[in-house]
């Protein structure tokens, strides 16, 4: 992994941190599936949880991918409810508030608005209905 790509996940990463981004691990205890809950940006490391709630455990970058949704995924539901916020942040260009409310709501539906699954760097999860 490229020190590019490792900034590109960190940043993507810390973003959807409220949102319970679900990671598949690969640890010593084999693959698992967990959420991150923490990411140190000194230590370049992601502290997460698996699922059970029951064991925490700490991640280098190229151990574990997120499960994320690719834009293409969005149902007609959704993309009216975009269409409504790129309507709302084309109205208002300047005002970083409403471009903001856009992200957080990519982030909370959990789509990959920054390419990291054509990267490698995340897992399309539209089939396997994990959130």
């Amino acid at each position: 992994m490229t020190e590019q790509d490792k900034q590109l996940l960190l940043k993507d990463l810390c973003a959807r941190l409220p949102y319970g981004v679900k990671v598949i691990t690969k640890t010593h205890k084999g693959e698992n599936v967990g959420k991150i809950i923490s990411v140190s940006t000194k230590n370049n490391i992601i502290l997460g949880e698996l699922y059970d709630g029951k064991e925490c455990f700490w991640l280098d970058y190229g151990s574990f991918k997120p499960y994320l949704r690719p834009m293409s995924s969005m149902t007609e539901e959704e993309r009216n409810e975009f269409d409504d916020y790129t309507f709302e942040v084309i109205s208002f260009f300047g005002q970083a508030v409403e471009a903001g409310q856009l992200i957080d709501w990519l982030n909370a539906h959990h789509f990959d608005y920054c390419g990291l699954i054509e990267k490698g760097l995340a897992i399309d999860c539209t089939n396997l209905n994990i959130y």
